[in-house]
């Protein structure tokens, strides 16, 4: 797996493909989900960062994180402790996109480190304050939302697949990126373990407004919000004027 840091990040697929290794790191995944963080803004690029895995050779993948130990932490990105609901969306893409998923040291209960960018400051100490940061509120609402993802993750194998529309640009019947609301929305499917097909309809809200929005479906039924703990029933393939909360989402599934 390499850490392979090309001035141009995207430029480290092509060498990745060319040698023998498996993947390398995503970096401009990280990248992005801080600006999206710091700002509550999207733009047209988080498709091709939630599109990991394009370009990747067969049998090779992208490590995606949105932290890592060369940079501050997302939460410092975010504003700090206090702003630790920025980094739910965030987190909410990576465990849907796909890719290899790094969880940084902490991340998963909003540990705030700063790292400079250069000098001699980039090395120092940086102890998890398990006993503080993972009991207090901003701590304990991460880690139950990074548990929940992981298990969505883990049960179903078309969100480790390569799969994801849409790509290059929105679809005609609501897939795409609205940074005018700053929330995207994106189709993942594939085989289940058991070989039936399974879909996902992901929308994420990464403003500090709840927004309204038409979600589309790529056939209709009965639909499960993982993320809600709720479920709909489309007609005409969608979902009309949907309040979605700020910086949160929703992740809708259906099997068969």
């Amino acid at each position: 797996m390499l850490e392979h840091l090309t001035d141009n990040r995207f430029e480290a697929i092509d060498d990745t493909n060319q040698i023998c290794a498996d993947g390398c790191w995503f970096d401009p995944f990280m990248f992005e989900s801080s600006e999206y963080a710091r700002n509550g803004n999207i733009d047209g690029e988080i498709l091709r960062i939630l599109n990991s895995n394009l370009d990747y050779a067969q049998g090779k993948a992208p490590v995606t994180y949105v932290e890592n130990h060369d940079h501050s932490t997302i939460v410092r990105e975010a504003g700090g402790r206090d702003r630790w609901f920025k980094t739910q969306a965030p987190a909410i893409s990576l465990l849907t996109s796909a890719g290899i998923v790094l969880l940084h040291n902490g991340q998963e209960f909003g540990e705030d480190n700063f790292l400079p960018a250069e000098g001699s400051d980039r090395v120092q100490p940086r102890p998890l304050r398990w006993n503080a940061d993972s009991q207090d509120f901003p701590g304990a609402r991460l880690f139950a939302l990074y548990k929940k993802l992981i298990r969505i993750r883990k049960e179903h194998a078309s969100l480790r697949s390569a799969n994801f529309f849409p790509f290059p640009f929105n679809h005609p019947d609501g897939y795409g990126s609205f940074p005018e609301k700053d929330v995207v929305i994106f189709h993942r499917y594939g085989s289940a373990t058991d070989g039936e097909l399974e879909r996902f309809i992901i929308v994420i809200n990464y403003s500090d407004f709840d927004q309204f929005i038409d979600i589309p479906f790529s056939v209709n039924g009965h639909w499960d919000d993982f993320l809600n703990e709720q479920s709909a029933v489309v007609e005409n393939l969608r979902l009309s004027n949907q309040p979605i909360a700020s910086n949160w989402g929703r992740i809708y599934y259906k099997k068969g």
